[in-house]
Order: C-alpha cells, then structure tokens, then sequence
C-alpha cells in the first residue's frame, strides 16, 4: 500500500480549478493532467464548499515571538557571542514579560540562522611574531 504523495502545489489547484470551471469532468482532468481521481475531486469539492483554492491553514501551536522579538532575539545573541546559553536566556528573560525556556531559545537561534556555539577567543600577537609579519609583508 502506498502512503500519501506530496500535496499539490497552488498553481497546479488553480489549474484543476480552472478545467472544472471550463466544464470538464472529474476523471477528464484527471486524465489530463496524470493525476489520481480522488486527488482532483477532494480539489473540486473545496473548491465547490469555499469558492477558492487556497488550502486550509494547518493547526499548530502559535509563535512564542513575534518577528520583532526574534530581531531583539538576534541582536542579543550576536551582542554576545562569547555568552553562554543560560547567560543570554536570562537577559532575554529579564527584559520580557514573555518567559522562554532554553530549548525555545535553542530552537529560535537555529531559526535565525545563527550558531549555537560560543565564539572562541582570537589569539593576540606577540611583539617578535608581529614583527615578524611587518618584515615579511615589506
């Protein structure tokens, strides 16, 4: 038995929306369009039921940030890139109402695309080896 297939994508419903409107059938635009005639009649039913062909917003759980606190978010982590998680969690934490916990934060950093790892420190030049580096660069 096979599972569930990808869903269709916007342009392909408009499409499907757009033969039924012209008055092909069902299984015509099935065949047209190589697709299974359940697939095309669950379309053409939402399509009857809502007047449109935009698919329903799937449930889930809220943001805990608004895009605004994700920037604020950003800016503090980037502040502080040497600042363990626990250190930035708790200056987040006591400038907000909102409280987030450490996997939030783990979650929302990766989001953001910023790494979850502590910058290491550079290592400072000596007086010989940046004398040294004047010579050779001369």
């Amino acid at each position: 038995m096979g599972g569930r297939s990808h869903d269709l994508n916007n342009s392909e419903r408009v499409v499907i929306c757009k033969l039924y409107t012209s008055g092909l059938t069902v299984t015509q635009i099935a065949k047209k369009l190589s697709r299974g005639r359940s697939t095309v009649s669950n379309v053409v039913l939402k399509f009857k039921s809502t007047g449109s062909h935009q698919k329903k917003k799937r449930p889930g759980s809220k943001e805990k940030l608004l895009t605004r606190d994700q920037r604020k978010l950003a800016r503090l982590i980037k502040s502080n890139r040497r600042g363990s998680i626990k250190h930035i969690l708790a200056e987040y934490n006591e400038g907000n109402d909102c409280k987030m916990s450490k996997r939030t934060l783990d979650r929302y950093s990766k989001k953001l695309g910023l790494s979850r790892r502590a910058a290491g420190k550079k290592q400072v030049l000596g007086k010989r080896h940046r004398l040294a580096r004047i010579k050779w660069a001369l």
